[in-house]
């Protein structure tokens, strides 16, 4: 096989296997989520709640945190879109990102990351200025920007003898 059908290849093996984003977004929206802020207001008219000042929020499954927090609520007070804003950091157990900006749109079934976006699955980095997951799909789409190009830093892992 030839070079570039090999990093064609272990390109394709590292955004479908280890940013498969095994986020599931119902079990962030669905489950139990602690939130810790500075501040928060919540505006009925709207079912808007937004926290704001070192916003931390976490369940068993995952830890953001941000300088804000917008979460939407749908007509049944059920949430359908939370927008992070600001030095976003997104952790789960084996995947870690930094962004921007990040939202998650359970519409849409989309989470999406802009602005300076960073993942680090062990020592594999995807480095982007957007990055669209459509989650029920497993697809994903990195966008380069207009000032940098998208960078992957895959490490196979060595077999053992």
């Amino acid at each position: 096989m030839n070079n570039k059908y090999i990093a064609i290849k272990l390109l394709i093996i590292f955004l479908l296997t280890t940013l498969s984003v095994d986020v599931n977004a119902n079990e962030i929206v669905n489950t139990p989520i602690r939130v810790q802020a500075d501040s928060m207001k919540y505006f009925g008219k709207d079912k808007r709640s937004v926290f704001s000042g070192n916003v931390i929020s976490f369940n068993d499954t995952f830890n953001l945190t941000s300088d804000t927090v917008t979460v939407l609520l749908d007509d049944n007070l059920t949430i359908w879109k939370i927008v992070s804003d600001g030095n976003v950091n997104f952790k789960t157990d084996d995947i870690i990102a930094t962004a921007a900006t990040a939202e998650l749109d359970e519409k849409l079934k989309v989470i999406t990351l802009q602005g300076g976006v960073k993942v680090w699955q062990a020592d594999n980095l995807l480095e982007g200025d957007k990055m669209t997951v459509y989650y029920e799909e497993n697809k994903i789409l990195i966008d380069k920007g207009t000032d940098s190009r998208v960078n992957i830093l895959f490490k196979p892992e060595k077999k053992e003898e």
